[in-house]
C-alpha cells in the first residue's frame, strides 16, 4: 500500500487540533484543523445521499470485502463529528451543513434491519452485517445533529437504533461485537464506542431511560479491561495483545466516564511502555515476548494524539 491519507484518521486529527485550540487558543491549530477539513470536504466518497467517507484502501473484514473508499457508518460518523467539532468553535455553517448531509447517507444509503420497534444499520451500503458499535456510533451522531436541528425524524431513528444496541447488551453489561456467530468476542475499544455513544445519545436527547444499561456497561468495563498498574487489556478475558489503539480509546472513554485517575494511570503506562522516544511515535502492539513497532498513523498515532489532547482539555477545564 502506498502512503496516503485515511479520511477517518484525518477526522481524528481535526478533532484533536480543535482540542488543542481550546486549551491554547493558538490559531495555528485551528487553521490546520480547517485545512484538513478542506481536504476531507474534497475527498469524500461520491455517489451517495450525502457526504460519506471510507478507507483509502480495500480491506477484508471477518465477514466481507470492502473496496477502496466504500463509505461506512463508522468512518462517516467520526469524520462528520469532526466537522461538528469545528462548527462548535467557529460557528461556520458550512461545517454544520457537511455534517448534516452525512446524516442523509446514514438514513438513506444503509440497509436497516428491523426488530420489533428497534433498528440496526448496516456497516456499509453493500452489506447487511449487524454490528452493535457501528449502529451505536450512527445513533449518537444522528442525535448530535438533532440537538441542533430539532428534526423529530432524526430523533426517532436515532432512538430506535440506540434501543437496538441496548437490547443487545449482555446480562453482565458487556456487548459482543455483533449478531453473527463469528462475532461473539468482547473487546476494549468497541466497548468504549458503545458506552460513549450511549452517554452522548443521552446527553444530546436528554433521554435518560438507558442510564441503568449505561451504568451496568461502565461497571463491566472498569472491572474487566485493566490491570492494577493501568495496563489496558484488548479483550475482557485476556491481556495480550496490548494494543495502543485500545489504550487511546481507554483514555478517551475513561475521561468521558469521569474516571480521571484511571485515565492517568493508563496514559502513564502507555507512554512508559508504548512510546518510542528515539523514533518519536507510539508503537502498535505489545505481545508477550515481542513488540510490533510499526507506526500506523490512523490506527495508533491519530488515536493517541486525540487521547492526549482530550486529556489536556479535561484537565484544563477542571482548573476553571
Amino acid at each position: 500500500m502506498p502512503k496516503q491519507r485515511n479520511p477517518k484518521g484525518i477526522g481524528l486529527f481535526v478533532s484533536a487540533l480543535v482540542n488543542l485550540w481550546k486549551v491554547t487558543q493558538n490559531e495555528e491549530y485551528l487553521n490546520e484543523a480547517q485545512n484538513l477539513a478542506l481536504w476531507l470536504e474534497d475527498n469524500y466518497s461520491k455517489g451517495y445521499s450525502g457526504y460519506a467517507w471510507g478507507y483509502n484502501f480495500p480491506w477484508q473484514s471477518r465477514s466481507d470485502f470492502k473496496e477502496k473508499y466504500l463509505p461506512t457508518i463508522v468512518a462517516t460518523s467520526f469524520v462528520a463529528n469532526s466537522f461538528l467539532d469545528l462548527y462548535e468553535v467557529t460557528n461556520d455553517e458550512r461545517y454544520f451543513n457537511i455534517a448534516a448531509s452525512s446524516a442523509n447517507f446514514i438514513l438513506n444509503d444503509l440497509y436497516r434491519y428491523e426488530e420489533d420497534d428497534s433498528i440496526c444499520f448496516s456497516y456499509g451500503p453493500k452489506d447487511k452485517n449487524r454490528v452493535y458499535n457501528a449502529t451505536a456510533l450512527g445513533a449518537a451522531f444522528l442525535a448530535r445533529v438533532y440537538k441542533y436541528t430539532k428534526e423529530n425524524s432524526l430523533l426517532d431513528i436515532a432512538s430506535k437504533a440506540m434501543k437496538f444496541v441496548v437490547k443487545k447488551q449482555n446480562p453482565d453489561g458487556s456487548w459482543y461485537y455483533g449478531d453473527a456467530p463469528y462475532q461473539k468476542w468482547i473487546d476494549n475499544f468497541h466497548t468504549v464506542y458503545n458506552l460513549l455513544s450511549l452517554k452522548k445519545f443521552m446527553d444530546y436527547t436528554k433521554n435518560w431511560e438507558y442510564n441503568a444499561a449505561y451504568q451496568k456497561g461502565i461497571n463491566f468495563y472498569l472491572g474487566n479491561f485493566f490491570l492494577e498498574d493501568g495496563t489496558p487489556k484488548y479483550y475482557h478475558n485476556k491481556i495480550y495483545p496490548i494494543d495502543t489503539h485500545a489504550a487511546a480509546c481507554s483514555i478517551i472513554g475513561l475521561l468521558e466516564f469521569g474516571e480521571k485517575e484511571l485515565a492517568r494511570k493508563v496514559l502513564k503506562w502507555t507512554i512508559e511502555n508504548m512510546w518510542g522516544e528515539k523514533r518519536g511515535y507510539f508503537y502498535y502492539r505489545k505481545y508477550r515476548f515481542l513488540t510490533n513497532k510499526i507506526p500506523y498513523m490512523r490506527w495508533v498515532q491519530a488515536w493517541m494524539f486525540y487521547a492526549l489532547t482530550k486529556y489536556l482539555v479535561v484537565n484544563y477545564e477542571s482548573l476553571d
